[in-house]
């Protein structure tokens, strides 16, 4: 229900964020902002550094066919 919500909110970016999203040159921070749903687990493991996140997101994407995204989001208790 929630998702459904936010699907149909508009999503804007200020001027002065799009000065700061071009300082990094990658592609996701040129885009606009949008919704990604994933799927939630919980874990003891977590991993660090872009290099790890890109070879745990490269696994996710070649075991599921390039059908689904990985998402990362890191949340403390």
């Amino acid at each position: 229900m929630a998702v459904g919500y936010a699907k149909k909110a508009i999503l804007k970016r200020s001027d002065l964020v799009t000065k700061h999203c071009t300082r990094y040159g990658h592609p996701a921070a040129s885009s606009l902002p949008g919704i990604l749903t994933t799927d939630v687990a919980s874990s003891n493991v977590f991993t660090h550094g872009s290099f790890l996140s890109k070879s745990v997101e490269n696994t996710f994407s070649l075991f599921t066919k390039n059908r689904a995204v990985y998402g990362l989001v890191a949340q403390e208790e």
